[in-house]
C-alpha cells in the first residue's frame, strides 16, 4: 500500500516506524488521532482515518504494533527492539523538515507547489 511504501521510505523496519513515529510516547499503542497525524506528516494521500479503521480490528480507537502486520514490513529481532526502546528519540526538527521537503519535491516537483497543493 501507499502507506507501507511511505513508512519504508522513512524507516528501516516496522519496529522503527512504530517506536519513532506511531508510538512516540511509549504507551505501546497508537490512537486514531496519532495515526492520522503521522500519515499526513509522511504525505499519505488517502483517508488516514479509514486506513486506521482497517487496522483497528477490535474497534477500540487504538492499535498496537501487531495489528500493523498487514503492512508486511520487516520486523526486528527482540533484542534490537529493546535497543530501539532504550534509544527512543524525537526526530531533530531539521530532519523532519528535510523529509517534508523531499516528500513535497517528489510528489509535486517543488516545495512551493507542494505546499500550495498539499496543504490547502
Amino acid at each position: 500500500t501507499e502507506f507501507s511504501e511511505l513508512l519504508s521510505e522513512f524507516f528501516d523496519s516496522l519496529d522503527e516506524a512504530w517506536h519513532f513515529a506511531l508510538d512516540c510516547d511509549g504507551s505501546g499503542r497508537c490512537t486514531s488521532e496519532e495515526f492520522v497525524k503521522v500519515a499526513e506528516t509522511l504525505g499519505y494521500s488517502g483517508n488516514g482515518k479509514r486506513l486506521f479503521q482497517y487496522f483497528d480490528n477490535e474497534r477500540r480507537d487504538l492499535i498496537v504494533i501487531d495489528e500493523l502486520a498487514l503492512l508486511e514490513m520487516k520486523r526486528l529481532e527482540s533484542h534490537k527492539v529493546d535497543e530501539l526502546r532504550r534509544k527512543r528519540r524525537w526526530w531533530p526538527p531539521e530532519e523532519i523538515m528535510d523529509a517534508l521537503r523531499s516528500c513535497l519535491r517528489s510528489k509535486y516537483s517543488s516545495v512551493t507547489r507542494g505546499w500550495a497543493m498539499g496543504f490547502r
